[in-house]
């Protein structure tokens, strides 16, 4: 065998080992925060067996007609292959600057679903909201990001920390516009009242 031809044959060998490591062993190696799974347990809002993305410590931003930003971080999110608008959040955490007077308004909660093609959030278990002149927890919450809303549902609890005072009020359902920063709590039944106490 000619020495010219021994050289293709280690060119070539040389060429296959760095394409391997390259395509094959490096990307099995990446301990990266993106992973591509299968779902082997089924739950309310998990089908068995389909494909999904995770990443973890993530953030999203939604911006309104007026430039107003909503932005959302979680510690972990993920979105289904075949449902590519929605990201299932993991202890989300969002916020924004009230147009108003620039205060900031915080909502957290345990797990959060983000509508990207509605340009809504949702917000589930252990919701709390806060901003200077309020504290509000319940069990579920939305922001609208087209109509600067949020709607916070079911056993809400809402503490008034505006003149000096503390106002705390129990209703069904309360409403606060993110631009305004204007907040009305009320019942889903006419037959009931808004229950508040005062506390100095």
């Amino acid at each position: 065998m000619s020495r010219s031809r021994k050289i293709q044959i280690a060119l070539l060998t040389l060429s296959g080992v760095i394409l391997f490591y390259s395509y094959y062993y490096l990307p099995s190696q990446n301990k990266g925060s993106i992973k591509v799974e299968q779902t082997s347990s089924p739950t309310t809002t998990v089908i068995p067996g389909e494909a999904k993305n995770t990443f973890t410590n993530t953030e999203y931003k939604n911006q309104d007609s007026k430039g107003q930003i909503f932005t959302t971080r979680a510690a972990e999110s993920y979105i289904y292959q075949n449902k590519p608008d929605l990201i299932y959040l993991i202890s989300p955490y969002s916020f924004t600057k009230l147009e108003k007077d620039q205060s900031l308004i915080e909502i957290r909660s345990k797990t959060g679903l983000f509508d990207k093609a509605n340009k809504v959030t949702s917000y589930d278990d252990d919701v709390s909201i806060k901003n200077k002149n309020y504290i509000v927890t319940a069990n579920s919450a939305k922001h609208f990001g087209e109509k600067n809303l949020i709607v916070i549902n079911g056993d809400v609890v809402m503490k008034d920390l505006t003149m000096g005072l503390s106002h705390i009020a129990y209703s069904d359902t309360v409403e606060i516009n993110t631009i305004t920063n204007d907040a009305v709590a009320f019942m889903n039944s006419t037959n009931d009242k808004v229950k508040a106490k005062k506390f100095k």
